[in-house]
């Protein structure tokens, strides 16, 4: 293995779609294999297939694994028919996955791609038995197709299952590029700022408050910067509308991070530069690589208006917008970014519909319902936004805690009740707080 550092990154080879396309290869017209069963012979075992596949990388083996595993009806192999999906190699495999996953599952296919990933996905990942030996190397070949850096981070994930859960978030490694101590100005001075746009700010150790408006960050959806001397990192993940800040350091080392292209139950998987093991935005632990088990230091963060965080902190800075166009020093390639608020993923947050399968998620709220997080002494708090906004604010039992969510503009505060500080807490959608979470307790308790 080797690491992926900032100062030499080795140049990609990139294959991108969009993000919201589930079968990358069916959009772009790619042609079926051949028919491994065509001589009447019975397919051979799904590892050896899977096997084969590794080795050659091409469409008809793709296509004549997904029929042995039909075949055999071999469940052990659900992962690599979801991610056969995911990626594809041709229509041809897409549906031989789809009609397999439909059979081990015994759950219907839709018709429709993005569902069958979704409900097969989430199956997988929950019933679905352990993947054996050689899914790594499985998974590594078939992600060649997107980017050739996927292949280090992916070998180097020793637990199976959650290499089955990985999935390819429609961006190549450090696609969407990172902010790196980005220009500040003063929050007041903003010419372009609107008193209702989303922020988030946090405050350092001397008291600077800081802040970074969504339109920023959800188009770079991580920075590393450095607050009250302090290095942080702010990380966005916009598919659960998640904004964390951690402290950098770890065992004595400052890291710097960029986008793994990953996802896990769609939430934002992170790579760090200097050792390139792979890390949970949510979270703030590292899952894969050589820091696995290493947990960032998390900081408090507020989602609340421009208007709300500058009445609060007259004195804030806030983070300048960057030129919208770039030249991608790695491609030559020319980026545009629209910094409109709202502008980012739109059309994602104006629906209940996800694009990427999740953990199963109870009704007690919408899966896109925005909650206000807090992880107190092994406890778990969740509280609908929207429900607190009405009331102004409440007093939960956190564990062995009360603690008062207080209102605030697209958001909340959490405080002590006994000593009146303020607790480190964030913000998620309820689908991506309980997926990591299903031990959450949450307010209102009624809600539907």
């Amino acid at each position: 293995m080797h690491a992926v550092t900032a100062a030499r990154r080795p140049r990609r080879t990139t294959r991108l779609v969009g993000i919201a396309v589930v079968v990358c290869a069916v959009l772009a017209g790619c042609t079926s294999g051949g028919d491994s069963s065509a001589t009447g012979t019975p397919p051979e075992l799904p590892a050896d297939a899977a096997a084969r596949f590794a080795s050659t990388r091409n469409s008809d083996d793709a296509i004549a694994f997904a029929r042995s595993v039909r075949f055999h009806r071999d469940p052990r192999f659900a992962a690599h028919l979801v991610d056969l999906i995911r990626i594809g190699y041709s229509s041809t495999a897409a549906d031989e996955a789809v009609a397999g996953l439909a059979e081990l599952s015994g759950i219907p296919a839709t018709g429709r791609y993005i569902d069958d990933y979704l409900v097969y996905g989430q199956w997988a990942f929950e019933e679905g038995p352990e993947p054996p030996d050689g899914y790594a190397e499985f998974k590594a070949g078939l992600y060649t197709q997107v980017d050739d850096e996927f292949v280090p981070l992916l070998l180097q994930v020793t637990d199976r299952r959650l290499l089955g859960a990985l999935q390819w978030g429609g961006v190549g490694v450090g696609a969407i590029r990172e902010l790196n101590e980005p220009a500040r100005i003063g929050a007041t001075e903003a010419p372009w700022a609107e008193p209702d746009e989303i922020l988030f700010g946090t405050v350092g150790p001397n008291g600077t408050p800081l802040a970074y408006p969504e339109r920023i960050i959800g188009r770079h959806e991580l920075a590393n910067d450095v607050l009250d001397g302090v290095p942080i990192t702010v990380a966005y993940c916009t598919l659960c509308r998640a904004v964390r800040t951690y402290d950098r350091r770890v065992d004595g080392r400052t890291l710097t991070f960029r986008t793994s292209g990953l996802l896990l139950y769609s939430n934002k998987v992170m790579v760090d530069n200097e050792t390139s093991s792979l890390w949970q935005q949510l979270t703030g632990e590292a899952i894969a690589g050589p820091l696995a088990g290493k947990q960032l230091r998390e900081l408090p963060v507020e989602t609340t208006t421009w208007a709300d965080w500058t009445a609060r902190h007259p004195s804030a800075v806030m983070v300048d917008r960057p030129p919208p166009f770039i030249i991608d020093p790695e491609t030559g390639v020319p980026i545009t970014y629209d910094y409109r608020p709202g502008a980012a993923l739109a059309s994602y947050f104006a629906s209940q519909e996800l694009w990427f399968p999740v953990l199963a998620t109870p009704d007690h709220f919408p899966l896109k319902e925005p909650m206000a997080t807090i992880a107190l002494g092994g406890r778990h708090f969740a509280v609908s936004v929207a429900a607190l906004e009405r009331a102004g604010e409440v007093t939960v039992r956190v564990g062995d805690r009360s603690v008062r969510a207080v209102a605030i503009d697209r958001g909340a505060r959490f405080l002590d009740v006994t000593t009146g500080a303020e607790l480190v807490s964030g913000q998620a959608f309820w689908f991506a707080w309980y997926g990591l979470h299903p031990d959450t307790d949450w307010w209102p308790r009624t809600a539907k």
